[in-house]
């Protein structure tokens, strides 16, 4: 059992326009066609009088009875106001203007529940009938006599067709009521310039199929600026040539891989976009050529069966030809997809070829350091052997030194006599002083290590005190 949305819920409808942003376009199948904006006024005064002529409301009701053999159409064309946030509603209209036009527009009491949902869907349904014919037409009634049917367009790109309709045929009187709501854009308002593409030997009911071709044009265009945008990467990478510029080798340590792979990500999801796009059109033409199907039967329940075979045979050749250029579509949209598939592994290949370009850069580096740094090393060995051989040298005749210095002082007088005194009496002067020097020498350069040392460990943070800089020389 399916759960109605309630239309006085704010997300449902909402009046802030007035009612203006919904536009009722009308006429007879050739044209001409009008339009009028949809107020309280224009509900009362004609809508509600079933689209008979009303006062101050021009060209109001014109060709509303026209020759049981032509086809008139009501078109109510809603737009959403405000910034798009992923839904559809709310519609553009007061809850109780809604219920009011409702039955008039023949629009199903699902609607609004249909219009809710963000997936594709296509169902047919029981229209809504003005009060005057309820009490003599139940739902099995009802369903003999209009052809009713929904389709949902799920949530997509902004510059496409992005709308839900409610279509429902009145056989005996081949009036065809429309109720349309979709996003504000160039697309979507371009909708009711189809209507004069209709020629008196056609019928309303191809409108379903206009706009799957309107949104089929665009998803060729998507489908070329795909392939435009693959295809200097994949010359670049030498995939595809060209015989008037062929494409030097690629240098790939100079190719931005980084800026490739994101290119083929956007790709590839526009790609998928598309296949979800076809998809969808493939079920709802399989579902259009079962309302062709129902509208002929109805119009042979009805007498005109004449008429069933002639729509039926134009509906059906138009599904056929769209459902061929779907098709076409999806086989094209797979080959551009192996395609990005393909310049995903050159790129993946490109990074390892870069990646190993550079792995030889940084071996050939680091075999020259080694080499500097072996004949370092050997250098580095003779100038210690040298030095061992200053500092041998050094040692041997250092105590040599230390004697001829020592005995060539003044406290030494080797010019007196056998038994005169030689060694001064001052010689005590002499050690005292170097005593003394020896002291203060080692003492000073004991003070100035313990204050460097001092100085390096206030340097020392501790983690424990959260940053701050501590003296580790107490702990």
């Amino acid at each position: 059992m399916l759960l109605d949305v309630d239309i006085h819920h704010p997300d449902v409808c909402v009046d802030k326009h007035g009612g203006d942003a919904i536009q009722l376009h009308e006429g007879v199948i050739g044209g001409p066609y009008h339009s009028h904006p949809i107020t309280e006024q224009l509900v009362e005064d004609y809508v509600a009088n079933d689209y008979q002529a009303a006062p101050g409301v021009p060209n109001a009701g014109q060709n509303t009875t026209p020759p049981s053999n032509v086809e008139s159409l009501k078109l109510f064309f809603s737009t959403r106001q405000g910034e798009y946030d992923g839904k559809k509603l709310p519609l553009p209209i007061s809850p109780d203007l809604f219920a009011q036009l409702a039955p008039y527009a023949r629009i199903p009491k699902i609607y609004p529940t249909i219009l809710h949902r963000n997936t594709a869907s296509a169902i047919f349904s029981v229209p809504e009938v003005p009060p005057i014919e309820q009490p003599t037409l139940s739902p099995t009634n009802i369903s003999k006599e209009h052809l009713s049917f929904i389709i949902n367009d799920a949530n997509s790109s902004p510059a496409r067709i992005h709308m839900c309709a409610s279509f429902t045929m009145h056989i005996p009187t081949q009036r065809l009521y429309i109720f349309m709501h979709g996003l504000d854009t160039p697309l979507y308002h371009s909708i009711p310039t189809l209507l004069p593409s209709l020629s008196p030997t056609t019928t309303f009911l191809l409108l379903p199929a206009l706009l799957l071709r309107t949104n089929m044009l665009h998803h060729t265009t998507m489908i070329e600026s795909n392939v435009h945008r693959l295809l200097p990467y994949e010359r670049l990478l030498g995939l595809r040539f060209s015989s008037h510029a062929p494409s030097p080798p690629a240098n790939h340590t100079a190719i931005d891989y980084d800026l490739i792979t994101n290119l083929v990500n956007a790709t590839q999801t526009d790609l998928a976009f598309l296949t979800w796009q076809c998809k969808t059109i493939a079920r709802q033409l399989d579902f259009l050529d079962a309302v062709a199907a129902r509208y002929r039967e109805m119009c042979v329940q009805h007498g005109e069966a004449g008429r069933g075979a002639r729509v039926f045979a134009i509906l059906s050749a138009t599904h056929a030809e769209l459902r061929a250029w779907n098709e076409g579509q999806m086989d094209r949209i797979e080959y551009v997809v192996k395609r990005g598939q393909g310049l995903v592994q050159v790129v993946y290949s490109g990074i390892a070829q870069r990646d190993a370009a550079h792995n030889l850069k940084i071996a050939s580096t680091s075999t020259r350091l080694a080499e500097s740094s072996q004949a370092i090393a050997v250098a580095t060995s003779r100038d210690s052997a040298v030095m061992r051989v200053i500092a041998a040298i050094t040692i041997f005749f250092l105590p040599a030194t230390f004697t001829a210095t020592f005995f060539s002082t003044s406290f030494f007088d080797f010019k007196v006599g056998r038994y005169e005194r030689v060694v001064s009496w001052w010689i005590w002067l002499y050690f005292l002083t170097t005593m003394l020097l020896t002291v203060v020498v080692v003492a000073g350069t004991y003070v100035m290590w313990k204050r460097k040392e001092a100085e390096i460990a206030l340097r020392v943070r501790d983690p424990a005190s959260g940053g701050k800089a501590v003296d580790v020389t107490s702990k």
